[in-house]
């Protein structure tokens, strides 16, 4: 794909892959006729770019468009040139800023029946902390269906159908294949979701969810950035398998909750019922998978391989999904993460020592943000003072 840069700097090529109308199309049918040695390189192009998702007034918006073009030459070269990615950090400072949802390409080779390795770390790096949005579901088809409120209950049993705080929605035909949904729950919001296997889901904020329509095949693969506590249905015929972008849970019917957050450094696995594995993705040379029993938790650092398992407290990893926090001998830091998460918000620490003191308790996130305040304030002895509606201070 060589010319894509060429393809990209051109507006008439840009609207013929996201808005395209009857006289680009015909533009372009002409242009194939006229040019077919580019024609392969052009139409691949358009296919990959067309998994990707952008806000309409991202690519209308002359003012934007430099930034657009660089974002998009660099993330099509990346995928060009390697398997795995990490975006440069003024990339993704730009596109945090602007766009909702880079690419849902590198979820899509998640599905892909191949036996060539998964990209999924790609997917992880493009799922950006700063895109705010409401909870929407993204269907095969190119469809968002937003979703309002702060707690989202999708049910998605029914097959043609899915209903949404009790509302129900038709697909269309062009959704019903079996092809990956993407359900986007932004900081600030929460989300349970029921599969069609009758498996149930619940996604913290700021976590992404991949999942099929209907579950086909021999096995059953959902793929999660971010938080999300499963209660899995019980199917020895076809295993329940969990994918991030460092490990893999594989289950037959179980309840256990995964957490991996792109700007964590680590991944974890809390089992509360039943029995699960969980492996490396790309393991080191010693490493193999565990298995776990209930109050276990299986660690994986993402600057190191191997495996690392404990005894814990379910609750401290679970309570998340009704709105509470409990810690035990746990960083101010680790808290205070959370509370940014569920609030959408940002927390600074004047003093960065505060946040490396232990506390122990329990804390209601429903109760709002000011009880949490004087909560936080209370165990760090310090007080909470209002930048802007958003950005908050401990001093």
């Amino acid at each position: 794909m060589a010319n894509f840069e060429k393809y990209i700097e051109d507006p008439q090529f840009i609207q013929w892959v996201f808005q395209p109308t009857s006289e680009i199309e015909a533009y372009f049918i002409k242009y194939q006729a006229e040019h077919p040695d580019e024609k392969d390189d052009l139409l691949k192009l358009r296919r990959e770019m067309r998994l990707l998702s952008f806000p309409p007034e991202l690519i209308s918006d002359e003012r934007n468009a430099s930034i657009f073009k660089s974002t998009l030459a660099k993330i099509l070269k990346s995928r060009s040139q390697q398997r795995v990615i990490t975006l440069p950090v003024s990339v993704l400072k730009y596109a945090a800023a602007l766009i909702l949802l880079i690419s849902v390409a590198g979820v899509l080779t998640f599905y892909k029946r191949s036996s060539e390795p998964i990209d999924l770390k790609m997917t992880e790096d493009l799922f950006l902390k700063n895109a705010n949005q409401n909870t929407t579901l993204f269907m095969p088809d190119g469809t968002r269906y937003p979703i309002s409120g702060h707690d989202i209950d999708i049910d998605l049993t029914a097959g043609g159908t899915f209903n949404v705080n009790g509302e129900t929605v038709v697909r269309s035909n062009s959704s019903t294949e079996n092809k990956p949904d993407l359900l986007v729950v932004p900081f600030g919001k929460k989300a349970k979701i029921n599969l069609s296997d009758g498996s149930h889901i619940w996604l913290n904020a700021g976590s992404r969810l991949v999942f099929p329509n209907q579950f086909s095949g021999k096995k059953r693969e959902v793929y999660l950035v971010g938080e999300g506590y499963f209660e899995v249905a019980h199917n020895p015929q076809k295993p329940f398998l969990v994918k991030t972008s460092t490990v893999t849970i594989q289950v037959l019917g179980t309840s256990f909750n995964v957490s991996s957050y792109p700007d964590d450094d680590f991944v974890s696995t809390v089992l509360k019922e039943g029995k699960i594995s969980m492996k490396e993705n790309e393991p080191g040379l010693f490493s193999s998978a565990v298995q776990l029993v209930p109050n276990q938790i299986a660690v994986v650092k993402k600057d190191k391989k191997g495996i690392q398992v404990g005894q814990t407290n379910c609750e401290l990893h679970t309570l998340w999904k009704d709105g509470v926090l409990r810690f035990e001998n746990a960083e101010i830091n680790s808290l205070i993460i959370r509370v940014e998460r569920f609030y959408n918000i940002s927390l600074e620490l004047k003093n960065p020592l505060v946040g490396k003191e232990r506390i122990t308790g329990k804390l209601d996130l429903n109760a709002g943000m000011p009880e949490v305040f004087e909560y936080i304030s209370k165990v760090s002895h310090g007080q909470i003072k209002k930048i802007n509606s958003v950005e908050y201070i401990l001093e």
